[in-house]
């Protein structure tokens, strides 16, 4: 009895099989465009002259009692080199 409902599972499983290499063949081929477009992209975003700017860091000093005092400010001048 069990022998007539073998090949209807086989080709089920076969189907299910079939779908899950197809998406995961999806999912790979996804990441990969993804990939090589961020590439591009970063790339294309590297050409030029460095970029400058400035960061400031300000700090508050906490008390024992709640209270917030205004701490030191540093002002950095940073350039950055993140072209290849």
């Amino acid at each position: 009895m069990s022998g007539k409902y073998f090949p209807k599972w086989r080709t089920i499983l076969r189907l299910a099989f079939v779908v899950v290499v197809i998406g995961i063949s999806a999912q790979a081929g996804r990441l990969l465009h993804l990939r090589i477009n961020a590439r591009n992209i970063a790339r294309a975003a590297r050409i030029g002259r460095p970029i400058s700017y400035t960061v400031t860091l300000r700090e508050t000093v906490h008390g024992p009692d709640g209270t917030t005092t205004a701490g030191p400010e540093y002002t950095f001048a940073v350039v950055r080199t993140d072209r290849l």
